[in-house]
C-alpha cells in the first residue's frame, strides 16, 4: 500500500510539472510590455543593469522586477521612487510622462566620468590593474597623511 501511494504521488507530480520561463526561441525584445515595462527594459539595457541587480538595489526580488516589466500593473510609489533613484532617472520618465532626464546624483567631475566610461570599456584584467594602481595611490596618500 505504501509503495503504491508513493508511486502515485510521483506520477501526479510528473504530470503537473510545468516548464518555467519563456517558450524556446522567444527573444526578450518580442515580449509584450506596458509603456512602463518598455521604459524599464530600455533603461536596464542601456545601463547594463540586470533585473537582479536592480532588485537588490531596490530591495525586491528580480521576479517582481520582471513582473513590473511585463504586466500592466506598475510598482507602488515607494518602489517606483527607489527604482528611479537606483537607475538615475526621474519618476516621470519611468511612468512615460516625460523624455529621459538623467539625474546626476553625485558631484563627480565630467572629466572623471569620462574616465569611468573608458574604464568600463576595458577588459576585466585591465580594470583590475587600474583598481590596483588606485589602491596603491590611496595607500601612499594615507601614509603621507600619517607623517
Amino acid at each position: 500500500m505504501f509503495n503504491a501511494s508513493i508511486s502515485y504521488f510521483v506520477y501526479v507530480m510528473k504530470s503537473i510539472k510545468k516548464k518555467r520561463g519563456l517558450p524556446k526561441g522567444t527573444k526578450f525584445t518580442d515580449i509584450k510590455r506596458s509603456p512602463f515595462g518598455i521604459r524599464l527594459f530600455r533603461i536596464l539595457r542601456s545601463k547594463k543593469i540586470s533585473q537582479r541587480e536592480l532588485g537588490d538595489k531596490v530591495g525586491i526580488s528580480n521576479r517582481m522586477i520582471s513582473y513590473y516589466e511585463t504586466n500592466e500593473m506598475g510598482p507602488p510609489l515607494s518602489v517606483l521612487k527607489s527604482m528611479a533613484e537606483a537607475l538615475g532617472v526621474t519618476i516621470s520618465y519611468l511612468v512615460d510622462e516625460s523624455p529621459l532626464k538623467i539625474v546626476d546624483i553625485d558631484n563627480t567631475r565630467p572629466a572623471l566620468k569620462k574616465d569611468f566610461k573608458i574604464l568600463r570599456s576595458l577588459s576585466r584584467k585591465d580594470q583590475r590593474s587600474v583598481s590596483n594602481m588606485i589602491a596603491g595611490l590611496k595607500a601612499k596618500a594615507d601614509q603621507n597623511q600619517i607623517k
